[in-house]
């Protein structure tokens, strides 16, 4: 919902917000027996993909409480590929969705996109850049909160959590 990114992008000016998706599951069954929401279904609609060093428990609570994070809408399919991050000029440095930086002279905005996807690079709350190939570069030119979402087929499909520029 616009109001919800809208009031996620407002509190992230004020600090650091991890953003996760979730379903509301119920499996209820309807007239003459038949399952109305059936949890398979209901629980491939939204998925949190979590970067973690492994797949322990620890790592993945870690990875959430940081924000390297991004939601999926799995039923759009899966997006191979999709990465968002920023490094510095020389490549030395790289920094990942939920960290913060100070802004620095020579940051790129790198952003890999899945096979059929459209990217928006959004930045403070505002859409900054559109992203149409697979592999996108923009150069950061002031501080900001950036994020990407990723549309397929004009539908939601991939939004990440943001890297923190001040």
């Amino acid at each position: 919902p616009v109001n919800a990114l809208q009031k996620w992008d407002e509190l992230g000016r004020l600090g650091r917000v991890v953003g996760i998706g979730g379903n509301d599951a119920h499996g209820k069954v309807g007239w003459a027996g038949l399952k109305l929401d059936p949890y398979t279904m209901t629980l491939s609609l939204v998925q949190n993909h979590v970067l973690a060093e492994n797949l322990t428990e620890a790592a993945i609570l870690e990875g959430i409480r940081a924000g390297r994070t991004y939601v999926v809408f799995g039923r759009r399919g899966v997006p191979k590929g999709f990465a968002f991050w920023v490094q510095d000029q020389q490549g030395t440095q790289t920094w990942i969705m939920g960290e913060e930086l100070e802004f620095q002279e020579g940051l790129f905005i790198e952003v890999r996109l899945p096979r059929g996807g459209v990217g928006e690079l959004i930045k403070d709350g505002e859409l900054l850049e559109t992203l149409t190939g697979i592999s996108e570069s923009y150069l950061v030119t002031e501080p900001g909160i950036y994020r990407v979402e990723v549309t397929r087929d004009g539908k939601p499909w991939v939004y990440s959590n943001p890297v923190y520029i001040r």
